[in-house]
């Protein structure tokens, strides 16, 4: 059964889509779409209200996806910290494509985010400060960086909380931001183990 649907000027609707042409105004009860998603190719989208982000929590080895993971908050809880978990991002087509990846859990067995192919790369930097001194080091990618390492000491991910941002800039180009938790000498988490 059908909800009832209220047209007005301006507004059609096709057996499978809804066209909006001369603007739409929720004035309570809220929007929902469950899939197929909203897409504004013109104008301005102002938000007046909250926005809350949804929660993706990777507990295990996952390739990514930008309709499962992008935008969204993406949670590195491994359960126990002590086992291995490799995430892979969707190949880099330019699409404004966001991955905030943030420790919950500490994992000493690494956790490692990498490029899909051999002709994706990340650029940028992250910054590592140590916990138990007042020392900080930054540390840029290579021209072939693809994968970073957090290896829960020297390379980052001791702390909840530690950060790191990826968004899809170009075909073939991850941009990379982050801040990190070190132990020990702080080392570089970027490396080439794709191409």
């Amino acid at each position: 059964k059908m909800a009832s649907f209220k047209m007005t000027q301006g507004i059609s609707r096709v057996p499978e889509d809804v066209f909006v042409e001369d603007g739409m105004t929720v004035t309570s009860g809220g929007l929902t779409v469950t899939a197929g998603g909203v897409t504004v190719t013109a104008g301005t989208t102002t938000l007046g209200g909250s926005f809350i982000r949804d929660l993706v929590t990777l507990t295990a080895t996952a390739t990514l996806t930008n309709a499962d993971h992008a935008g969204r908050i993406l949670l590195m809880g491994e359960v126990g910290g002590d086992a291995a978990a490799t995430f892979t991002l969707p190949a880099a087509t330019g699409s404004g494509a966001e991955f905030q990846f943030i420790v919950s859990v500490v994992n000493t067995s690494n956790y490692v985010i990498k490029v899909a192919d051999a002709t994706d790369t990340i650029d940028g930097s992250v910054t590592l400060h140590q916990d138990s001194a007042n020392t900080v080091a930054s540390f840029n990618t290579a021209a072939d960086s693809d994968t970073i390492t957090m290896n829960g000491t020297t390379t980052g991910g001791v702390s909840i909380g530690d950060e790191i941002t990826l968004i899809d800039i170009a075909t073939n180009q991850y941009i990379v931001k982050g801040i990190l938790t070190a132990s020990g000498t702080e080392a570089t988490p970027f490396s080439a183990s794709v191409s």
